[in-house]
């Protein structure tokens, strides 16, 4: 079997096991329903009379507090920083050395079967309450869909490697804890899962739009609603999935040298 067919094989049973949990679909399926009645009661009520909120309409905002704060969000990153750190301070992790698959790459495969998954989950009942309670702002054609998708990927990939960065600094600190609070903390200031990166102060905002935090949930929702130029964006976010992924390649390497050295 080829290293692609089995990439494909993880990331297929990593999507279907992690749909598998019908008690788990259902309560974050309520979950998301509440946070997107909570998003749309909240900015509707911001937004009172006025016909838009700081040059976006009620209706954009709401479509992009939805995106980028419910269903981007959907896959859980501090699941994968507990997972490297655990198998560090266990010690299982010396037998990823012993797998035919590369570590970072079986990483990848089975963590996006479960953001897609996790993503799936959330969008169906949070497109059922926009549908019902609220406006909606929808890409405008296929190519502008695409392009979405092609950005949430991005988002994804971005937040993976940083996640596996953190995860990864479990060789040195020898735990994970408080490594995803860490992470989190700096996620809801820079990312726009929290806030559009519209409304922060214009210094914090000139600085937050060039950091690869903004590509995780601003930048996608911000294509979602039809507010930016697409193509740089794009191209942006693969140059910073070209240095985030070399940081993780390298830290890797480290972290594999670290433990052949201490006998692991």
């Amino acid at each position: 079997m080829s290293i692609a067919r089995v990439y494909v094989v993880l990331f297929v049973s990593a999507f279907k096991t992690d749909f598998s949990f019908k008690g788990h679909a259902w309560i974050a399926a309520v979950g998301v329903v509440v946070q997107v009645i909570a998003k749309l009661a909240l900015w509707t009520s911001v937004g009172g009379a006025k016909p838009s909120i700081l040059g976006a309409s009620v209706a954009a905002v709401v479509s992009y507090a939805v995106v980028a704060g419910v269903i981007l969000v959907a896959w859980n990153y501090g699941d994968l920083i507990r997972l490297v750190g655990n198998g560090v301070s266990t010690g299982d992790i010396t037998l990823e050395l012993l797998r035919p698959l590369p570590y970072l790459g079986y990483l990848l495969a089975t963590q996006l079967g479960v953001f897609s998954a996790r993503v799936l989950a959330a969008t169906i009942p949070a497109a059922l309450v926009l549908a019902a309670f609220g406006d909606q702002v929808f890409p405008s054609g296929p190519e502008k869909w695409a392009l979405f998708l092609m950005a949430a990927l991005l988002g994804f990939l971005i937040i993976f490697l940083l996640a596996t960065l953190c995860g990864l600094l479990s060789f040195w600190l020898m735990t994970s804890y408080s490594l995803d609070w860490f992470l989190a903390g700096i996620l809801a200031v820079f990312s726009g899962s929290f806030l559009p990166l519209w409304m922060l102060p214009d210094g914090l905002r000139n600085v937050a739009l060039t950091l690869p935090f903004a590509w995780v949930s601003y930048y996608p929702s911000l294509i979602f609603i039809g507010g930016s130029e697409s193509g740089l964006i794009l191209f942006v976010g693969m140059t910073w999935v070209g240095v985030l992924s070399l940081a993780v390649v390298l830290l890797w390497r480290r972290a594999v040298a670290r433990l052949v050295t201490q006998g692991g």
